[in-house]
């Protein structure tokens, strides 16, 4: 879970960085409509990331899982 958490960061913080980028090229308008439909696009699209990773850990059988005995 650490591992995921800081891949979303990353992940965020580059799509942050890309958004400045494009704005700076004049590529995207810099209206508070159109930043933030952008941005909640993004979002939302780690939110469904979010909610398979969960459904994948929860369906994962245990026994599947490595002993550490």
């Amino acid at each position: 879970m650490p591992v995921c958490l800081a891949i979303q960061c990353v992940v965020v913080g580059a799509l942050l960085d890309a958004l400045v980028f494009l704005e700076k090229k004049g590529l995207i308008r810099l209206t508070l409509v159109g930043v933030s439909s952008l941005l909640v696009a993004v979002m939302l699209i780690m939110l469904a990331g979010n909610i398979i990773q969960i459904t994948i850990t929860w369906t994962w059988p245990s026994s599947c899982t490595i002993s550490t005995r």
